[in-house]
């Protein structure tokens, strides 16, 4: 286990993002508490 966490802290890269809040909104809806993730992640 320790040898993975090494090897994935050495390798690890950030994701490459590819969903707007326009699809977020779209799939999830707009009740009141995807609103707040939606507004969060417009900043």
């Amino acid at each position: 286990m320790l040898a993975f966490i090494e090897y994935y802290n050495e390798t690890a890269r950030p994701i490459q993002w590819s969903y707007t809040v326009e699809q977020l909104v779209e799939k999830f809806g707009t009740d009141e508490r995807n609103v707040v993730l939606s507004t969060a992640l417009q900043k």
